[in-house]
């Protein structure tokens, strides 16, 4: 939830959203796994906030790449749901 105080102005970088639909897809688990397994020196804080980072920059190159596989996906659902409804 994002509280508007009237005051408009930069909120910061926008929240990245791993969608549910990743999950039946092997690519963005070989990206998870292969982000982890970097070998990062630093504190337990700093290893976690970049491993997290890497993680998400590359499934952002990642669903850049693959958007209209995902879009597609996405609008075969839709019409199987329309078509659900219409035959309720």
């Amino acid at each position: 939830m994002v509280i508007s105080l009237g005051i408009l102005g930069n909120l910061g970088p926008l929240a990245f959203h791993f969608f549910p639909s990743w999950n039946n897809k092997e690519a963005p688990k070989q990206i998870i796994e292969k982000s982890l397994s970097r070998k990062i020196i630093g504190s337990p804080n700093f290893i976690c906030e970049t491993k997290l980072k890497v993680v998400k920059n590359e499934l952002k190159v990642w669903a850049k790449i693959n958007h209209n596989e995902l879009q597609n996906g996405n609008n075969k659902l839709k019409k199987e749901m329309d078509s659900i409804e219409e035959n309720k």
